[in-house]
């Protein structure tokens, strides 16, 4: 697969991911007591999570050949790390 078709794949993963969150933030509204404190750390590490998944993409979009492979390795791993993040938030939410 070429690398534009990559970013493109990428980019609509990514959409994906901040779509979830953003979703589970308004259902994380109904979630009250020590749970809500729980679910409220969870979205601020998500939040966190999510700017640097965005300056992973950059990186990777913006990269050289010579750096393209270990671009797009750290932002697969930070893509992997929200991910986790966001089935640990719906654990919360949806219980």
């Amino acid at each position: 697969m070429n690398r534009e078709r990559i970013k493109e794949n990428t980019k609509k993963e990514i959409d994906q991911l901040f779509d979830s969150i953003e979703n589970l933030e308004k259902k994380a509204e109904r979630v009250s007591g020590e749970a809500s404190r729980q679910v409220e750390s969870k979205i601020q590490d998500l939040k966190t999570e999510k700017r640097r998944l965005s300056a992973y993409f950059t990186e990777m979009k913006e990269s050289s050949e010579e750096n393209w492979e270990n671009a797009k390795s750290s932002l697969e791993k930070s893509m992997n790390s929200f991910q986790e993040g966001i089935n640990e938030l719906k654990s919360f939410v949806t219980s």
